[in-house]
């Protein structure tokens, strides 16, 4: 018996290399072009090539992983590199959620198919990870770019994405937040009235205390504006 590990997925995905430049493809686009699963990190290749080599003389696979989507998706791309060199394999998996003795064997004893409803769902969800990281990247970046002069690509996975929302919200939320400090001066019939709009709550604050602890006020400049309405 041989006992080995991966180290998660054995693939990523990606777009072929001709759609990674930000000019080949229109960002709707880029929801329809193919996709593919290939390793691109060292450590992948290397575990893919020591799978290769262990599997070459074995007679049966049993698959211990994680029982989520995640956890089939990741059996499934062990299974297909190891029936690139060895088809004649028997393929069991095997469930189990504690490491106790009778678990195990239990386990093994009742091991069945791979779930490929559970691995087709993990694909489709990197998928559209993919796919949706690709177009806000490239549509933020393009927008940004522009407008503040930034040559670096700004990019955002769908894991960011709420967060980025919610930083967003709460800068517009600050942006609508104005303290308005309002005086009227009255004199016989005549009623003059002064405004004056704050941001920021501590300097509202202050204004008006002072406006509070001192009820004299003097008008020092006086500015006239002209104002044409187009």
């Amino acid at each position: 018996m041989v006992v080995t590990s991966v180290k998660g997925h054995l693939k990523d995905m990606t777009f072929l290399s001709n759609v990674r430049s930000f000019k080949s493809y229109e960002l709707i686009e880029l929801f329809d072009v193919n996709v593919d699963k290939v390793p691109k990190l060292e450590s992948q290749k290397s575990t893919i090539g020591h799978l290769r080599r262990v599997v070459e003389v074995c007679k049966r696979l049993y698959l211990l992983l994680y029982c989520d989507l995640e956890g089939e998706s990741i059996a499934k791309e062990v299974v297909e590199v190891c029936q690139e060199v060895n088809s004649d394999l028997l393929i069991r998996s095997a469930r189990f959620s504690s490491l106790h003795k009778s678990d195990i064997k239990a386990a093994f004893r009742d091991a069945g198919q791979i779930n490929h409803r559970f691995s087709d769902a993990a694909d489709f969800r990197r998928e559209i990870n993919l796919r949706n990281g690709y177009v806000f990247t490239r549509f933020q970046t393009s927008l940004l770019s522009n407008a503040y002069k930034i040559h670096n690509v700004l990019s955002y996975g769908m894991c960011q994405l709420p967060t980025l929302g919610f930083i967003v919200e709460q800068c517009e939320e600050r942006k609508n937040q104005v303290w308005k400090i309002k005086c009227t001066h009255k004199i016989v019939d005549d009623t003059t009235k002064f405004s004056m709009d704050v941001s920021d709550s501590q300097e509202a604050t202050s204004i008006y205390n002072s406006c509070i602890q001192n009820s004299r006020a003097r008008v020092k400049p006086m500015l006239t504006l002209r104002i044409i309405v187009y």
